[in-house]
């Protein structure tokens, strides 16, 4: 669970948060516009957050938004400072917090033992399986086909989860990022309440819904022993499974896609972002990439999304 709370900023027009995700301390300092935008869009992009008393506490990663001529970006260490003009928008500003915090909080957890993968998740008892593939490939259409197949079934993520040292997922970022024509064509027979999703999702188009919003309930047990890796592709076709009993240069270059490696751009003042992992970072995530392989199932999964439901919950319940 990641606690945030308010406090004085240092500069006059600001608002401060206070944010704790795995006892990492990050203060984010952004003009006052952009504060609800922020906690709504965070949700993307980091865990769940809890507003709480956390004064007095350093913080081991400082994010500091201020309005300026000539925009930049100063990073020095743990503190990052970015100049934006009054053109850029409160939502601008959200993203691009978001996304700084998510790099640099990746990079101090990797340092404790904790890594997130961009992956669908769902659980059964105390185990789970990571849902991963290709953009587009079904990966959060899939979790969600289970979750209303199997009541019994809990979501843990559509879009990523952490792990430890062990294998075993210890939160979630929840959301589940589905595109409108997955939501009017995949679930019709659910007995959704697709023109409310629908007007949702087109609503808030940068707000991921959460299974909630479906009906479904959120896995909140942590850890969760992650049970198997299956890289999905779904397609309409007769179900293709194969299970990998040495893992190649296929399943290791997609696992490591899944971890990422931070870059971009700023939408705020369309500046880069400031590359934050060193090569002892890429290799300390190489390792553990190594090690994940090694150490759990692999499977590959190509067919129909019930197929693929059925596949998927019989092995968690195995």
């Amino acid at each position: 669970m990641t606690r945030v709370s308010k406090t004085k900023a240092e500069h006059k027009d600001n608002v401060s948060l206070r944010l704790e995700p795995f006892g990492v301390s990050v203060l984010l300092s952004i003009p006052a516009a952009a504060q609800d935008s922020f906690l709504k869009l965070h949700k993307r992009y980091l865990p769940e957050l809890d507003i709480t008393s956390a004064e007095g506490i350093k913080p081991d990663i400082s994010v500091t938004f201020v309005t300026g001529k000539a925009t930049s970006v100063q990073a020095s260490g743990r503190d990052i400072k970015v100049v934006i003009t009054e053109s850029a928008s409160p939502e601008q500003i959200a993203y691009d917090s978001s996304i700084l915090i998510s790099h640099l909080l990746e990079k101090k957890l990797n340092q404790k033992g904790i890594f997130s993968m961009n992956c669908s998740s769902v659980a059964y008892g105390g185990n789970s399986v990571a849902l991963l593939g290709d953009s587009g490939s079904g990966k959060t259409t899939s979790a969600l086909y289970i979750g209303l197949s199997n009541k019994d079934i809990k979501i843990i993520s559509g879009k990523r989860v952490y792990l430890n040292t062990k294998f075993e997922i210890m939160d979630s970022v929840p959301t589940l990022p589905i595109s409108t024509e997955s939501v009017s064509s995949e679930f019709t027979g659910f007995g959704l309440n697709t023109s409310k999703l629908l007007n949702m999702l087109r609503l808030g188009t940068k707000i991921a819904p959460e299974p909630e919003n479906f009906g479904l309930l959120r896995n909140t047990e942590y850890p969760s022993k992650l049970k198997a890796l299956v890289f999905v592709n779904k397609y309409e076709g007769t179900l293709q499974h194969s299970e990998v009993k040495t893992y190649g240069d296929k399943e290791y270059a997609k696992t490591y896609a899944a971890f990422g490696d931070g870059g971009g751009v700023l939408v705020s003042n369309k500046l880069p972002i400031p590359f934050v992992f060193s090569i002892e970072d890429r290799t300390r995530r190489a390792e553990f990439v190594r090690q994940l392989l090694e150490s759990t199932k692999v499977v590959h999964l190509r067919g129909r999304l019930n197929e693929i439901s059925e596949y998927v919950s019989q092995y968690l319940k195995e």
